[in-house]
């Protein structure tokens, strides 16, 4: 599919201008490296590439590089798919990350830089207003999302983004959100966390005692505590979280 049918150009210089801020702010505070991804139409880019003496810039397509070089030098354009590639193909520097990305990405986006790599410290990023209230660190519900980020970042909700903002509109609200890595994570072995979760989310509306009992029927061992069987997932804190993975 054509980028132009489903990519929405943020036109509005204000908004540019506080994201700018934003990611502006936590270079000055920590000088890492910064990274952009999908850089469609470089308004952002035509920004904030000057912050960093270590940008780069995530773009597969190769008919965007001519676009990119009118104000980038090659060294800092890196034919990457951030969706199929390999993180670990990457230069493991710390550093942060930033992008207006389209919707259908953002999970996966996510997940690999912020939860399936040790080298992202930082981001901002401009998403869906929906998905954004969902991740935000004192969102009432905890999903999926949610768990997997906020275990290791804390995710703040800056500001929202209105559809005349962008060309062509969207027909929902977007959102500015800011990652900040955690001194210590939640839980610091997250392989039991993930197990946990790809084998309960799919049941989020059951009560813990009832996907126990799903789950044992399928032969698959989840151990709760008597005092969290009446619980759905969305309503676990941090603590219960611990108690389950024990």
């Amino acid at each position: 599919m054509p980028r132009y049918l489903w990519q929405h150009f943020l036109k509005d210089n204000k908004i540019l201008s506080r994201i700018v801020g934003a990611i502006q702010t936590m270079r000055t505070e920590h000088q890492w490296s910064l990274i952009e991804i999908w850089p469609w139409k470089w308004a952002l880019t035509k920004r904030i590439y000057e912050i960093s003496p270590d940008f780069f810039c995530l773009e597969k397509d190769i008919t965007m590089q001519p676009h990119l070089l009118a104000f980038l030098d090659p060294e800092h354009i890196i034919r990457w798919d951030v969706l199929e590639r390999d993180y670990a193909d990457f230069d493991k520097t710390s550093h942060m990350v930033a992008g207006n990305l389209p919707y259908y990405i953002t999970s996966p986006i996510f997940r690999k830089f912020f939860v399936d790599n040790n080298y992202t410290y930082w981001g901002v990023f401009l998403i869906q207003k929906e998905v954004a209230e969902k991740i935000r660190h004192d969102a009432h519900k905890k999903s999926y999302l949610w768990r997997l980020v906020n275990n290791h970042y804390t995710v703040e909700y800056l500001f929202i983004v209105k559809p005349k903002c962008f060309n062509p509109p969207p027909k929902v609200d977007s959102a500015v959100v800011k990652f900040t890595r955690k001194e210590k994570w939640e839980i610091e072995d997250t392989t039991d966390l993930l197990l946990f979760l790809d084998q309960v989310s799919s049941m989020k509306r059951k009560t813990l005692w009832a996907i126990q009992k799903k789950l044992a029927k399928k032969n698959r061992i989840i151990s709760v505590p008597e005092d969290l069987a009446g619980k759905r997932l969305e309503e676990l804190w941090r603590e219960d979280m611990l108690n389950i993975l024990s």
